[in-house]
C-alpha cells in the first residue's frame, strides 16, 4: 500500500469547524474522504494552495456534516458481539468463523477449529437449562479457545518483531483489557489484550509494534510516530481499522 504523507489542518469559518488530513497526490482535482471512523482526509493536486482548499470544504460543508452525521449516528447498527448460537460468525485473525454447536459432547465444554470447513466447534454435554445458561457455557468455551490461542500467538508474535524495533520487554503479558489494545510500563513490561486474535494480523502486528516503540520513546510525540512509521508505513490505516472495530472489545 503506498505511503502517503499526510497533514493535520484545521477549517473554521464561524459556523463549521473541521479538522482533516491532507496529503499532495497527482491527481487533477480536490477530493474529500471520510473514514468509516467519521475522519476526513483532503487528497489534493500537488500545485493547488491552501485557499483553494478551503474554498472546496466550504462548499462541500454540508455533505461532510451529514456524512458525518450519518456515521457517528449508525453506531447503533454497528455489529454486535454474537449470540454463541448455532451459525453464529466469529471473528478470528481478519477472517470469520461459523460457529457450531454439538451438544451431548465434551465434559468440560471445548472448542476446535475445522480449518477445512471454516468452522468453530463447541462439544458440550447436553445439559439442562434456559437457553441464557446454554448460550454462557458456549460463550465460556469459545472465550477460552481465544485465550489459548492468543496466549500461544501473541508472545510468539512479540519475539518475531522485537529485534525489528531494537528492544526487548521485560515481560509479556496477555490481559482482558476492556478499554484498550495494549500498554506498556516504565519498568518495560508489554501488555496485551488478548482480543487482538480477533484482528488481521497486519493490525495485530500494528498493535504490538506500537507498544514496542513505546519502550524507546515513552509519549505519542512526532518521534514516536516518525519510529512507529518507519517499520509500519500503513500505520494510519491500522489505527482507522482500529477506530471502526472498536466494538469487539466489548467481546
Amino acid at each position: 500500500m503506498t505511503n502517503m504523507r499526510l497533514e493535520t489542518r484545521a477549517f473554521h469559518d464561524g459556523t463549521f469547524h473541521l479538522e482533516y488530513e491532507i496529503t499532495r497526490t497527482r491527481r487533477r482535482t480536490i477530493g474529500i474522504t471520510i473514514r468509516p471512523d467519521a475522519s476526513v482526509v483532503v487528497r489534493v493536486p500537488k500545485h493547488v494552495s491552501q485557499r483553494q482548499v478551503d474554498e472546496v470544504i466550504a462548499s462541500k460543508k454540508g455533505w461532510v456534516e451529514k456524512k458525518r452525521e450519518a456515521i457517528l449516528a449508525s453506531e447503533s447498527a454497528r455489529p454486535k458481539p454474537p449470540a454463541f448460537v448455532p451459525g453464529d460468525i466469529l471473528p478470528y485473525r481478519g477472517k470469520t468463523l461459523r460457529l457450531v454447536v454439538q451438544r451431548g459432547l465434551g465434559e468440560p465444554p471445548s472448542s476446535r477449529i475445522d480449518d477445512e470447513a471454516g468452522t468453530l466447534v463447541v462439544s458440550m454435554p447436553g445439559v439442562q437449562g434456559t437457553t441464557s445458561d446454554v448460550q454462557g457455557l458456549v460463550k465460556g468455551a469459545v472465550v477460552s479457545w481465544y485465550k489459548t490461542q492468543s496466549k500461544a500467538l501473541l508472545p510468539a508474535r512479540v519475539s518475531a518483531l522485537k529485534a525489528t524495533v531494537g528492544v526487548t520487554p521485560a515481560r509479556v503479558t496477555i490481559k482482558d483489557q476492556s478499554s484498550r489494545w495494549g500498554s506498556c510500563s516504565s519498568r518495560g513490561n508489554v501488555n496485551l489484550n488478548w482480543r487482538l486474535i480477533l484482528c488481521p494480523p497486519a493490525v495485530m502486528d500494528y498493535v504490538i509494534i506500537h507498544e514496542l516503540c513505546h519502550l524507546k520513546v515513552h509519549s505519542h510525540s512526532a518521534e514516536f510516530w516518525r519510529l512507529v512509521a518507519s517499520m509500519v508505513p500503513d500505520y494510519k490505516v491500522c489505527k482507522q481499522w482500529l477506530n471502526a472495530s472498536g466494538y469487539l472489545r466489548d467481546f
